[in-house]
């Protein structure tokens, strides 16, 4: 048997406003910010990013990882990648 839920107006949340940036406007607010952001179809959303230390870090990690396992059945590889 099928639930069936009928919705009251006040059951339903409001969908925030947002403005849909130009492709113009992200590359200037990207020039004058602070912040890494990603620009996708109008929308800019905040990329989280480290500090100069944290990245000397994982580079430092990455290249460890690559010379202990060089030769083996696998190596280190970044997040971004897809694997099939």
């Amino acid at each position: 048997m099928a639930c069936v839920y009928q919705f009251e107006k006040e059951d339903v949340m409001a969908q925030p406003d947002f403005h849909l940036f130009t492709v113009q406007e992200y590359l200037w607010e990207e020039e004058h910010s602070r912040v890494k952001r990603e620009y996708r179809q109008g929308q800019v959303y905040n990329i989280s990013g480290g500090s100069p230390e944290h990245s000397q870090i994982a580079l430092n990690l990455a290249a460890g990882l690559k010379r202990e396992l060089r030769g083996k059945f696998a190596g280190p590889s970044r997040a971004t990648l897809k694997w099939e």
